[in-house]
């Protein structure tokens, strides 16, 4: 199971960057002229896939993000969450950076992990943004533990963004 998410990762990363890199000129232009801050926040609903013996569930907890766009499309950020997966019957709560260009976005943290035995997590995951909706897929793997076991997650990000301001 572990290679298998690990390959689906790497695939998806390769995925990701092809089709960034093709993009038109045009979807460049979609944030309009000039640069700005914006402070989403959000609504994470997933489904958590992890290794035996914890079982695979729900994904649910709030989301906020501090993001830069610049009138290029692209997006540079930080993001904080705290996720309670209901299979793992565990708290996951971390942040990290967040960056794209148009739809297209990687983020990769850290997650403390509570309940249970507790721990420490790193995580990485793909996303395709239509602003208000995020859909992704990623992978994390906890630290010190034997064979560093990996889990994958799914899910949609519901998100209601606010103009800081523009930086012009």
């Amino acid at each position: 199971m572990r290679g298998a998410l690990l390959r689906l990762g790497v695939a998806c990363a390769a995925l990701l960057l092809a089709l960034s890199t093709s993009l038109p000129a045009a979807a460049r232009d979609a944030n309009g002229p000039g640069d700005s801050l914006w402070m989403p926040i959000g609504l994470n609903v997933g489904y958590s896939m992890n290794p035996a013996p914890l079982s695979n569930g729900l994904l649910l907890g709030p989301e906020l993000s501090l993001v830069y766009f610049d009138q290029d499309a692209y997006w540079l950020g930080a993001y904080t969450e705290a996720l309670r997966d209901f299979g793992a019957e565990e708290w996951r709560v971390g942040g990290g950076l967040e960056g794209g260009f148009a739809n297209f976005g990687l983020d990769v943290g850290y997650q403390g992990i509570l309940g249970r035995d507790g721990g420490h997590a790193l995580r990485s995951r793909l996303i395709f943004s239509m602003v208000l909706v995020q859909i992704y897929g990623g992978v994390g793997a906890r630290l010190l533990e034997p064979k560093a076991p990996v889990y994958g997650e799914l899910g949609l990000l519901l998100k209601f963004p606010f103009e800081l301001g523009k930086l012009d």
